[in-house]
């Protein structure tokens, strides 16, 4: 990975200090924990499904050690020929100063931090609109239940920002995140996540 630096606010405070890799491994039934390089739970994810083609599938993740939300991750729009796919990012901690809280989807306080935008383009917004990353490309298996290997950059879309490893088809919240410094692992992983959370017809 590169040295560049990318600004922008992490979604959670914690990872601030941590630049290198972190690994989204599945822990049970539509839950997953996100480890640091020692093996060390960080997050606890908890996916939920809504109903196919529907919005309204999510992912809330929470600190490991306290229990607390700090993002919740809600599809808000389903993608079509016309409209892309969107995610909307909510954090428990602002995303800039004096930015007010907002009912999430899931009736919790939180503060709007971006938007995943999936169609042609694939990129992550933050609460401003700004393109923040952008998925470049994946490598692997484009048709089948088999993981892949996200490229992401940063929005210049030429300085590699990150790669996912081992993102499944299907929602599940898996991924190997190398990232370079500034860049929050947590929207890379989601991104890559969010791109392949429908499995493809054969």
């Amino acid at each position: 990975m590169p040295s560049a630096e990318f600004s922008g606010s992490l979604s959670w405070s914690g990872l601030a200090s941590i630049t290198g890799t972190l690994n989204a491994v599945k822990a049970g039934k539509n839950a997953f924990e996100v480890k640091d390089s020692s093996g060390a739970a960080l997050l606890k994810v908890h996916g939920a499904d809504a109903p196919y083609g529907k919005p309204g599938s999510h992912y809330v993740i929470t600190d490991a050690a306290s229990g607390s939300t700090v993002v919740l991750i809600y599809r808000t729009q389903m993608g079509n020929y016309k409209n892309p796919q969107l995610w909307s990012v909510y954090t428990a901690t602002a995303a800039s100063a004096g930015q007010q809280p907002e009912a999430a989807p899931t009736g919790a306080q939180m503060y709007k931090h971006g938007t995943f935008s999936i169609s042609k383009d694939r990129v992550y917004k933050d609460a401003n609109g700004a393109t923040v990353l952008v998925a470049k490309r994946f490598v692997g298996n484009h048709v089948s239940n088999v993981p892949t290997h996200a490229l992401l950059t940063g929005p210049d879309q030429t300085a590699a920002a990150a790669v996912v490893e081992g993102v499944p088809w299907g929602g599940e919240f898996i991924g190997a995140c190398t990232f370079a410094k500034g860049v929050d692992p947590i929207m890379a992983i989601g991104l890559a996540v969010t791109i392949k959370h429908e499995i493809p017809s054969a």
